[in-house]
């Protein structure tokens, strides 16, 4: 084999030790590798590359030769079992609060309406207790005056603010159903009806049922003082004023009294007198005389239908017998003509 003359060429040398080193440095490293210098060769490195790149390096090789790869999955673990821990533990807190803050609006809602409601059942208790008295104590002053005008009596006459019953006169009163019951029952207790005829008993209930409009205590037809109807209202009248004086010792409000205005008329109309004449001489309306003419007629027959009561003399009962029969002479006489053609 020949050998060629001469010194090699420059460029051939140089290529001949390049790969020379080439290989030596790859012979090196992978002597490294399998002796587990790797970290050395590292460090032997790191004068070649800089630290952030360095540091980089050796934990990506780590990952790569799976040596710290555990450990760094351990890590990253705890790191997110802390947060998720750290934001429950806030959310927990934040749920407590309001929580917490719902709670105590409630608690101040509760016991607000609480406060309210007491309040509320206090003023009706108080209300309940003071019309409750109120009604007491007109019960109480209304029986008393009963008892004066005879219509009650007491059980035990020797302790009378104890029980009390019934009398025959209160049974009659019973038995009224009117605004006036009280002056109608006292008017024919004292007899102030009697001996009058139909015309007349009829004008003098209408004193106890009617309310004039005007001030006036006559309206016309006037009637005769000394006949036997105008002598009836005069003792209304002092019945009324007697009724009047005991309401006000016992501090009830006074009830209406006798109003004689229509009593003429009712006479004259029971007696056979024409409505145009009636209207003619007096200030009232047919339509308010056939009204009033209706709710007297209740009343008419209301004593016409009275019976004695069972402990009541023969004179009381002859009286309440008689009085009766002409109070139903009286509702034939009054309803007549366009007082019984109208609807009550």
């Amino acid at each position: 084999m020949a050998f060629p003359k001469g010194p090699p060429k420059p460029s051939s040398g140089l290529f001949f030790w390049l790969v020379i080193a080439v290989v030596s440095s790859l012979l090196l490293l992978l002597w490294g590798w399998q002796a587990g210098m790797l970290g050395k060769a590292g460090s032997f490195l790191s004068g070649l590359i800089s630290p952030a790149q360095y540091v980089g390096y050796g934990k990506q090789t780590a990952n790569n030769d799976g040596t710290g790869r555990p450990a760094l999955r351990a890590e990253e673990e705890a790191a997110r079992h802390r947060a998720d821990a750290e934001r429950k533990a806030r959310e927990e807190a934040a749920d407590t609060d309001a929580q917490t803050a719902d709670k105590e609006a409630a608690d101040k809602a509760a016991a607000e309406k609480a406060a309210a409601d007491k309040a509320e059942a206090e003023r009706l208790q108080r209300r309940i207790e003071t019309r409750t008295g109120t009604i007491a104590r007109l019960f109480d002053a209304v029986c008393r005056g009963l008892v004066e005008l005879g219509y009650l009596e007491p059980v035990d006459r020797g302790h009378p603010e104890r029980e009390l019953r019934v009398t025959g006169a209160g049974k009659v009163l019973a038995r009224i159903y009117a605004e006036r019951d009280l002056l109608i029952a006292e008017c024919l207790r004292t007899g102030v009806f009697g001996y009058l005829s139909a015309a007349e008993l009829a004008g003098a209930l209408s004193a106890c049922v009617y309310e004039p409009r005007l001030s006036a205590q006559s309206i016309g037809l006037p009637v005769a003082p000394g006949s036997r109807l105008g002598q009836c209202l005069r003792a209304q009248l002092g019945v009324s004023h007697r009724i009047h004086d005991l309401e006000s010792l016992a501090r009830i409000e006074a009830s209406s009294g006798a109003e004689p205005a229509l009593a003429g008329a009712v006479q004259a109309w029971c007696d056979g007198a024409q409505l145009a004449d009636i209207l003619d001489a007096t200030e009232l309306t047919a339509g308010d005389f056939v009204r009033w003419c209706k709710q007297l007629l209740d009343v008419v027959g209301q004593i016409a239908s009275l019976s004695p009561p069972p402990d009541a003399s023969s004179e009381q009962a002859r009286a309440v017998t008689d009085l009766s029969m002409r109070a139903a002479e009286a509702s034939l006489d009054l309803n007549r003509g366009v007082v019984s053609w109208s609807a009550v």
